[in-house]
């Protein structure tokens, strides 16, 4: 069909300089709705496409900008099996006050069988609350570097899931998704022999908005299977979401902890958690082909030890398949393996190595990352080819109006979205860089509970909406000898509340009914390993 913007008007109207542009729908009666779809979709939202895309390339290989960018978390694969347990026990040696949560071979984005040699990392608890990651070499087991959380590929991936916003930026993210699955459905309706532009190489002899645009569709047509890939992964995540979202119990994805009267039914000889090589070989014989590439270890007193790794399962993450101890006895809470999980959970985790391309190492990886940016150069492409028959438009139908590109005229009442886009993660990052403010705790003593100095810390709220925070300090070496810390406010149908945490214990949070002027008094039961109780009350 001949294109509206190509017919020659006539000299009436062009008579007034001031003659408003085409609007859109009388540009759309001459027009197929297809391309009218495929042009506004790629154009009012342009700055949210052209950022997800950015972002999502980015993010395929921020771990290897990272290894690039820092030699103290390289390290040469060695001709042998990495001992998991000389690595934690060569970390906790190190950071003996510290507790010590996940050890991972690599990032579960790298591959173990191809790509970088990345050193095994540890993340860790320091006494103070701050989060940190050690590396280590997996032949000696020195620490060769650490590093504070968060680093850049988390930020990487947070900027592309969530624009630093979520959930609201998660859920535009997933946007894109749709706009990309449209857009491409109507550019197949445009041009319906597109298979013969698979070996039309762009025309360079026919002014640039025509190599563009044949360079437009070729990109298009060999970008087709990976924007089939990356949007329909990303429905499935707004799924996943919505369905976490649901409350329903199949489709939880939480840590899985202890109860309070497991840690109550204890036997009387167990002492503490057992050695962390005892909890690794049970699991390796309770699963003897788990190649375990990462180590979980939940907050005590409740929390379990999981194991993860591979089994052989086709595109899975590593968490795919694992096995879950009880840390004080070695029991086994839950296991699972990738090849006997429903349709539901067997694609939530093949979802991010077909999203990321991180399923064969670095080669699949540059793979993923130079479709995607074949992905940024279609937006802008799209975007400019549009730009220029607009131009065109307003030059032979209003000679001396504005520019459209110098007005935001291209993006209409969507411009406000698309600035939004931009301000939001430029908020969010600047955000999120800031120190963490440090919280005003107001004392209420130190007193003795048996051999233990316990001091009470309380956030009182100023008004009745919000509620008190109470914490309570005890020393690292303290929190070994003790099994369970219950703090317990002297309010109507109150219940003691268990402390967890480790190498500090985390604060409770009380709601309360009524502001009084005055905080309530508290209770506090320590109970150690060893059988003994101590109880202690404020004021």
């Amino acid at each position: 069909m001949a294109n509206p913007e190509n017919v020659e008007p006539s000299r009436s109207t062009v008579t007034n300089r001031r003659t408003p542009l085409p609007s859109a729908s009388n540009r759309a009666a001459g027009r197929p709705l297809a391309f009218l779809i495929h042009s506004l979709l790629g154009l009012k939202l342009s700055f949210l496409t052209l950022l997800v895309l950015g972002t999502g390339t980015l993010a395929t290989v921020s771990h290897e900008i990272d290894w690039l960018r820092d030699p103290s978390i390289r390290a040469s694969p060695g001709t042998h099996p990495v001992d998991l347990s000389m690595i934690w026990n060569t970390v906790q040696k190190q950071f003996p006050d510290s507790r010590l949560e996940y050890l991972e071979l690599s990032p579960e984005e790298i591959a173990p069988w191809a790509g970088l040699g990345f050193a095994p990392r540890v993340t860790l608890y320091l006494p103070d609350g701050k989060r940190n990651t050690v590396f280590v070499n997996p032949d000696s087991g020195h620490i060769i570097g650490q590093r504070g959380h968060p680093d850049f590929p988390w930020y990487m991936r947070w900027l592309h899931l969530s624009l630093f916003f979520y959930p609201l930026g998660f859920f535009l993210v997933c946007l894109v998704s749709f706009l990309l699955l449209i857009s491409t459905v109507t550019g197949l309706m445009i041009f319906k022999r597109f298979t013969s532009s698979f070996f039309k190489l762009p025309r360079r002899n026919k002014g640039l908005r025509t190599f563009l645009g044949d360079l437009h569709r070729l990109v298009s047509v060999w970008s087709l299977w990976f924007i089939l890939l990356i949007s329909l992964t990303g429905v499935w995540y707004l799924a996943e979401e919505l369905l976490w979202r649901s409350g329903l119990p199949q489709f939880a994805d939480n840590a899985l902890r202890l109860t309070e009267s497991d840690i109550d039914n204890l036997p009387t000889e167990v002492m503490g958690p057992l050695p962390f090589k005892t909890l690794l070989d049970r699991a390796q014989n309770l699963m003897p082909d788990l190649k375990i590439r990462s180590i979980y270890w939940g907050r005590p007193p409740l929390g379990a030890v999981q194991f993860s790794g591979q089994t052989g399962a086709w595109l899975t993450r590593d968490r795919a398949s694992f096995v879950s101890l009880n840390p004080y006895t070695g029991a086994v809470l839950e296991k699972g393996r990738a090849e006997e999980l429903n349709a539901f959970w067997r694609f939530s985790h093949m979802a991010d190595p077909i999203h990321f391309g991180n399923f064969g190492g670095l080669p699949t990886k540059l793979i993923w990352f130079g479709f995607g940016t074949a992905l940024c150069l279609l937006s802008v492409t799209g975007v400019w080819i549009f730009l220029k028959r607009t131009v065109r438009a307003t030059q032979q139908f209003a000679p001396e109006s504005d520019s459209p590109s110098s007005r935001l005229w291209w993006l209409g009442k969507w411009k406000w979205i698309n600035i939004a886009v931009l301000v939001i993660p430029a908020a969010g990052f600047i955000i999120s860089i800031q120190p963490e403010p440090i919280p005003q705790w107001v004392s209420l003593g130190k007193k003795s509970a048996g051999p233990y100095q316990a001091e009470l810390k309380i956030q009182y709220p100023n008004t009745g909406s919000n509620p008190l925070k109470a914490k309570v300090e005890l020393s690292p070496d303290s929190l070994r000898k003790i099994k369970t810390v219950y703090l317990k406010a002297n309010l109507p149908n109150a219940s003691p509340a268990l402390l967890e945490g480790s190498p500090s214990l985390s604060p409770v949070v009380i709601n309360l009914k009524t502001l009084s002027p005055d905080p309530p008094s508290f209770g506090l039961t320590i109970h150690e390993w060893k059988g003994a109780t101590h109880r202690v009350a404020w004021p």
